[in-house]
């Protein structure tokens, strides 16, 4: 592998993107210490950090986060990455305790997001005999603990991820029937919005492309009756003329009807947030909506009923590429097999509806792959139904169903039955993709294995890395871990994911880019290292030399070739 060398002359303010700090519930389907210490259970060393990590200067970068639920604000499940599948072999980290020894029981299905410098997850520790619901942060590069953040205990076993708001260097997490946003740093309370109801399985949207007026978007739950709202909030500083809101302000809302897990979407060119609803129960279907993110409280620019008479659970994703801006949503049906739901698409701008396909029960957001079909989580074990990861072609058709691809019909009776099949992914699991694996250059999919005898939104101890251009062909698996099956995150060449035990850290650790210590990754840095400045062991190789510089460069030109595409920030849509 050829080094990259250090080109200062190519690295101009035109082409380096600064990192600003600037259920269903009753009706639920289915049913700081500076160094990590073993003695003290912050962490389980169970793996060399140490391993790979020399070569890290010369190395492929991935994106360095995975800011919110399904990666981004299009709730794709995306990363542009390197993660290696052979790393799931042996976790590096387990991060089981806090600072103070306690055990962390995680949520199972909860996605962890990752910060460069963190990795965050909802859960509990025991004090004083009751359960205390935290955010926990701990270092990523280390595993370490950095803070705990108090929240609200979830309402009816929310799996809600926190969404981390890299302008403003927040994090805004679910608690209870109040959005709560805690300094990214320290953990303490920046601010907080009380909402008319609790929010349930739905996570948080935060936008970045809006200047001085970027945003969090939230459902809250009513899943029994038609009063769910769509929350905007306010989350940047207050200015009278460009943001005349408070942080935590609500600057509009509107109403949905019947709400329960539904996750919104936003496409940054169109200027659209899009989410579905649950309908109104045993009455209606559910509907998917899209509303201009500056003003949705006027009502929605459009507003589709689902064609089959079933409602949604989950979250939307929208995909805008060569062909146009196209929304993904998978309804439930609490009745039926593996195809008695179904998964739309719909045209973003429109709201013309593309197609519908028949589909298993779902909360899961669909997640669409770059060749245009679509992978989707399904399914728990019985009411009629398995679970299954589904794929579907471009223009909806079935293409693959692991429950049939891995069946092996043991006792001749016609039935998929428990341990004749693969028990992949599941109705509230939410697989993570790859477009580059370090090995094969393969896109990956990662999705857990739903645990024996569990129809909820458990985390299971199996995670199956799948070739998704090998479906076909049969040699899709490309590796597996024994150890976690919660929703995985990745960012640079780790990734998360809850097991039974703890959060799994997989992968070496990520680079220390940030050399002048001012929270953002800019060509500040690489001149305060050839200044002598701040920590200079970029690749965490334990040698300070021009291969750190290197490394530093290559990090700083990442993202040149998309930024050249786009054009100059200020001509951007």
């Amino acid at each position: 592998m050829t080094r990259p060398t250090l080109q200062l002359a190519r690295i101009t303010r035109g082409v380096l993107p600064a990192l600003r700090g600037h259920g269903p519930g009753s009706i639920a389907p289915g049913a700081g210490d500076a160094r990590a210490s073993p003695g003290r259970g912050a962490c389980h060393p169970v793996g060399a950090w140490a391993l790979g990590v020399a070569w890290l200067a010369g190395a492929a970068l991935g994106q360095e986060s995975w800011p919110q639920f399904a990666a981004g604000a299009e709730r794709t499940s995306r990363v542009d990455g390197l993660f290696a599948h052979a790393d799931l072999a042996m976790p590096a980290l387990v991060l089981s305790r806090d600072s103070a020894g306690r055990a962390i029981t995680f949520i199972g299905q909860a996605t962890p997001i990752a910060t460069p410098d963190d990795v965050l997850a909802i859960g509990s520790v025991v004090i004083d005999a009751q359960p205390a619901w935290r955010l926990f942060a701990f270092d990523r590069r280390t595993g370490a603990p950095r803070w705990a953040g108090a929240i609200d205990a979830p309402v009816l076993g929310s799996w809600a991820s926190p969404a981390f708001d890299r302008r403003n260097r927040r994090v805004v997490v679910p608690s209870g029937s109040r959005l709560v946003c805690l300094e990214a740093g320290t953990g303490a309370p920046a601010w907080e919005t009380a909402l008319a109801r609790p929010i349930v399985n739905a996570s948080p949207l935060v936008t970045d492309d809006l200047g001085p007026r970027d945003r969090c978007l939230i459902t809250d739950y009513d899943g029994v009756g038609a009063s769910g709202l769509l929350y905007c909030v306010n989350i940047d500083p207050y200015h009278a003329g460009d943001n005349p809101h408070q942080p935590g302000d609500v600057v509009w809302w509107a109403a949905l009807g019947g709400t329960s897990g539904n996750t919104p979407a936003y496409s940054r060119r169109l200027g659209l947030v899009f989410v579905a609803t649950a309908g109104e129960f045993g009455v209606g279907p559910g509907r998917v909506l899209a509303f201009p993110i500056g003003g949705g409280g006027a009502g929605p620019l459009w507003a589709v009923e689902n064609p089959v008479e079933e409602a949604f659970f989950g979250g939307v994703a929208v995909r805008d590429g060569p062909g146009g801006a196209f929304v993904y949503a998978a309804s439930y049906a609490f009745f039926g097999g593996t195809e008695s739901a179904n998964l739309l698409k719909i045209d973003a701008l429109t709201g013309a509806v593309a197609w519908s396909a028949p589909c298993n029960r779902t909360a899961s957001a669909p997640v669409p792959l770059p060749d245009g079909r679509v992978a989707l989580s399904t399914g728990v074990q019985g009411y009629g139904t398995v679970p299954a990861l589904q794929v579907f072609s471009a223009t909806g058709q079935m293409a693959w169903d692991s429950s049939i691809a891995t069946w092996n019909d043991l006792n001749q009776n016609g039935r998929r039955d428990p341990g004749e099949f693969l028990a992949m992914g599941g109705w509230a699991h939410q697989p993570a993709l790859a477009t580059g694996d370090l090995g094969t250059r393969a896109i990956t999919l990662y999705v857990g294995e739903s645990p024996a005898g569990s129809p909820g939104p458990a985390a299971g101890a199996r995670l199956h890395a799948i070739d998704v251009g090998a479906l076909a062909g049969g040699a899709w698996l490309r590796g597996a871990s024994g150890f976690a099956g919660g929703a995985a995150s990745l960012a640079d060449r780790n990734l998360y994911s809850v097991g039974p035990t703890g959060l799994h850290v997989f992968g070496p650790p990520p680079m220390r880019c940030d050399v002048d210590g001012d929270g953002e990754v800019t060509v500040d840095d690489l001149h305060a290292w050839h200044a002598g400045a701040g920590p200079r062991d970029v690749n965490l190789d334990g040698v300070v030399d021009l291969r750190d510089a290197d490394a530093l460069s290559e990090r700083l030109r990442r993202d040149e070739r998309s930024d050249m595409r786009l054009g100059r920030p200020e001509h951007r849509p």
